[in-house]
């Protein structure tokens, strides 16, 4: 399997363990970009193999890639929330835990790790074939 074939198109199927493997090499490559505030400007250029890698991952269980909106949108939204909460006197007040006051990067990790833990469809789906050929029966 190519480089090509794992983030650069989000035809297809991939499985579980190419999944976890790739997923490792975006971290790697992609978080420390997001911790340097002059270069987070280059994580942009992952936005692509993030959005093959999620999609391919998701073909393997039968669902369309564009759930991955829904999940952004959730993310979205509860940043929007700990924003407006921030504003609010009540979480001055009460000073909630920073697990909840920063929900996104949980929201996306979750979603993450739940998708590379669902085992995919059996046989070929819409999407294609199985990205594991089954063993042959030997009697």
């Amino acid at each position: 399997m190519t480089l090509w074939d794992i983030y650069g198109h989000s035809d297809g199927r991939i499985g579980r363990r190419p999944y976890w493997e790739a997923l490792a090499i975006l971290l790697v490559l992609s978080g420390p970009l997001l911790a340097l505030p002059p270069a987070r400007w280059l994580a942009l250029f992952f936005i692509w193999p993030w959005v093959c890698l999620i999609s391919r991952r998701m073909h393997d269980f039968g669902r369309a890639g564009t759930w991955l909106v829904l999940v952004c949108l959730a993310a979205f939204i509860a940043a929007a929330w700990r924003d407006a909460a921030r504003e609010s006197y009540i979480l001055t007040y009460l000073r909630a835990p920073p697990l909840l006051t920063h929900p996104s990067p949980w929201i996306l990790a979750a979603f993450l790790i739940v998708i590379g833990l669902i085992k995919g469809n059996a046989g070929e789906n819409r999407f294609g074939p199985a990205p594991l050929k089954p063993e042959p029966h030997v009697l």
